[in-house]
């Protein structure tokens, strides 16, 4: 066994349980559920963040297939591998690539790992945003600090008022915070330290490593 297979043999498995995309257009958070064969949808998302990374995500029609690379952490630093269906199709910093990857069909997304309130329980899930989202996210942490959304409750649904560009309409984020309690709290600050950082931390030897 070589050294890249051994590594990869001993990789941290995600441990997130759902992925949920914002969709603009509908103004709701979507996944796709295997079992129901179905997009299942939420109006909005009661959440405890954790953590983020970038990645790039989208669709490539001549592939036709869902774009995908791995997780970055600091993107003026280190590169994203952008491949779909296994296929590479460009890989560098991303001010570098940047025209190539909207070229594939690619777009920038950070990735909010949170603890989600769905059914009534809590469930580690990853929040994918992009474009007006992410812009709306990012202010919102700009506005609170990033040490006071640590101590939130954060609720992330469509605003009231769509937006319009040209023919294009889409709904941004309405964010809101409440105050922590403690004993879920505790459970995002267990989960992260025993199961999301073991993850997010491990060696990286290939570009394969921390896809999503």
């Amino acid at each position: 066994m070589s050294r890249t297979e051994q590594t990869n043999s001993n990789k941290v498995p995600s441990p997130m349980a759902l992925y949920l995309e914002f969709k603009g257009d509908r103004g709701v958070f979507s996944r796709w559920d295997g079992e129901q064969q179905k997009n299942v949808e939420y109006d909005e998302v009661r959440c405890v963040f954790m953590d983020s990374r970038s990645s790039i995500t989208g669709w490539n029609d001549e592939n036709k297939g869902r774009v995908y690379s791995n997780l970055v952490k600091f993107t003026k630093e280190e590169p994203f591998f952008v491949s779909v269906n296994r296929v590479k199709l460009c890989n560098g910093l991303y001010k570098d690539i940047k025209k190539e990857i909207e070229g594939v069909g690619g777009k920038f997304t950070t990735n909010l790992f949170v603890m989600a309130e769905i059914d009534g329980e809590w469930v580690p899930t990853v929040l994918q945003l992009h474009s007006t989202t992410l812009s709306n996210w990012s202010d919102y942490v700009e506005k609170n600090t990033m040490k006071k959304v640590y101590t939130q409750i954060v609720t992330i649904k469509r605003a009231k008022d769509q937006m319009k560009k040209g023919k294009i309409v889409w709904y941004p984020l309405d964010i809101s915070g409440e105050d922590l309690p403690e004993e879920v709290g505790d459970l995002a600050d267990r989960f992260c330290d025993e199961q999301l950082m073991p993850y997010l931390n491990q060696v990286v030897t290939t570009t394969e490593s921390a896809t999503v």
